[in-house]
């Protein structure tokens, strides 16, 4: 029997689609599934009892185990359905299950048939298991019919399959390598130190990645190109990044974009070349990409559900507040704000946590630099406050930097030392201590420090750490989260952060 939440999981993950689909799938059924799927679907929290007292005159309250364990099964059935003719991988699987009932049944001819479905779709997507699936079918067929020209085609077989070997072991190393990476992305985000570099360093002179000529198929060139777009860019070598991610573009735009599993990869691409070209100060083309996500969606209808949906959104805001945040157009970047809001509200925070608290604080920032410091605290405190740790640390320690900045600037002096403490506590306690961090910690306690005569003083010497600090490759990513040496410009010269900002294009 399955646990009593992973049914309501089950349930509450379902778009508006899906439960339509689950309702017609049912049918004219027992309605005694639909009964109680309704009733855990109003539920708020899975509260067992309730269901009990609610059915408690029905054969459910008797048999409830057993009903909510069919339910839980019903409801997957119905979500194979609806997506088998979406899912090219689950039609080649069913293809191929057909095809192994026809043989048994002798109907070899007609076996034939859906398995050359089956090959040219797993072609397609280069479906490796399911190609050697088949050709191990038709094999089966051809032994059982001995004459010369079938013999012919085993040969031709063996060479395929020796083929597709080759290629499936050689995906099968790239996704092992794409596994670590992202790993270390997760945990480390960006190397700070010569140790970490390092790691990546050796990760591009794997000869996975340092091969001149690209990998024959789709999706080993997709992981070669793309794992070279991320080593180069964590390394900071923003510009063999672009080269690669710009590859991957090309990759998509050239082939056939099929599946939803090749749709999220292309919009992942396509928000990969975006933070490049942001990088690269090439905005309007960044501005570009950002639109061919936001459209993703309409382009491939039939490959896009609510929760691809979701995230080709918010993949589509992280690039254009990052932007109008790079670019110095914060209006337009808040103007935004209210549109944004009503559509995360109506995507849900259920997925993609990661992107969700990039966005909260982008516009956090975007507040900040508008001068709105109530607003952009509140932003902020959508992630300190939220207790879960599995997302991008670096930005969980940066908001809380950003937090003790805010505080400065809204005059709460009398939380200052509690929140220094709690900030340093919690960043010494995870040792992902930035050299800039420990400046704005040691400045904090030096400005609110009873031996401190001269505030601007303060300013003045920690600017010249930071510009420092700015020199320095282990430390310079620092300043992407947050642009410290124009905020404390802005203190010195008693004009707003904003002002500093969009002067500095016109300085260069």
């Amino acid at each position: 029997m399955i646990p009593s939440e992973t049914l309501f999981y089950l349930i509450h993950s379902l778009d508006k689609t899906e439960k339509i689909h689950f309702k017609r799938y049912v049918g004219r059924g027992d309605k005694l599934y639909l009964w109680l799927f309704d009733f855990i679907k109003k539920q708020k929290l899975y509260d067992e009892e309730k269901v009990k007292a609610r059915f408690k005159n029905n054969s459910i309250a008797k048999r409830l185990p057993a009903v909510k364990n069919y339910l839980y099964h019903l409801v997957l059935y119905s979500l194979l359905d609806l997506y088998s003719d979406k899912n090219s991988y689950n039609y080649c699987d069913e293809l191929i299950s057909k095809s192994k009932i026809l043989i048994h049944k002798g109907m070899n001819k007609e076996a034939l048939k859906f398995l050359a479905k089956a090959q040219a779709i797993a072609t397609e997507n280069e479906f490796f298991l399911h190609l050697l699936d088949t050709l191990a079918l038709v094999k089966k067929i051809y032994r059982s019919l001995v004459n010369t020209t079938n013999d012919n085609r085993l040969l031709k077989i063996r060479l395929l399959e020796d083929d597709y070997l080759r290629k499936y072991d050689e995906l099968s190393q790239y996704l092992n390598l794409d596994n670590e990476i992202f790993i270390y992305r997760k945990s480390i985000v960006v190397p700070r130190n010569a140790v970490e570099r390092n790691i990546i360093t050796r990760k591009l002179k794997n000869r996975l990645l340092k091969r001149k000529i690209p990998p024959q198929s789709f999706e080993t060139k997709f992981i070669y190109f793309r794992l070279n777009g991320i080593c180069h860019s964590l390394l900071g070598n923003e510009s063999k990044s672009l080269h690669y991610r710009k590859l991957q573009i090309n990759l998509f735009d050239n082939s056939l974009v099929n599946s939803p599993e090749r749709l999220h990869k292309y919009s992942g691409a396509l928000y990969e070349y975006a933070t490049s070209l942001i990088s690269q100060k090439n905005y309007d083309e960044a501005l570009k990409q950002a639109q061919k996500i936001f459209l993703i969606a309409d382009k491939y209808k039939t490959l896009s559900n609510e929760k691809s949906r979701s995230i080709f959104f918010k993949r589509g805001v992280i690039i254009e507040t990052d932007v109008y945040i790079s670019s110095a157009n914060f209006e337009k970047g808040i103007s935004r704000v209210k549109y944004i809001q009503a559509e995360l509200k109506k995507f849900g925070d259920k997925i993609d946590k990661d992107l969700e608290m990039i966005i909260h604080y982008n516009i956090s920032i975007l507040y900040f630099l508008s001068g709105d410091y109530k607003k952009s605290l509140l932003w902020l405190n959508k992630i300190i406050n939220d207790n879960d740790e599995s997302f991008a640390l670096d930005l969980q320690c940066f908001s809380r930097i950003i937090n003790l900045i805010l505080h400065i600037e809204i005059g709460n002096h009398e939380l200052m030392e509690y929140i220094g403490k709690s900030t340093l506590r919690y960043l010494e306690k995870r040792k992902r201590l930035y050299r800039a961090e420990h400046l704005i910690l040691k400045f904090i306690k030096q400005y609110f420090s009873p031996k401190t005569n001269s505030v601007e003083l303060v300013y003045k010497a920690m600017l010249k750490e930071f510009e420092i600090l700015a020199k320095d490759n282990f430390e310079k990513t620092a300043f992407n989260y947050f642009d410290f040496i124009s905020w404390i410009e802005s203190k010195i010269t008693g004009t707003t952060m904003a002002y500093i900002i969009k002067q500095k294009p016109l300085q260069h």
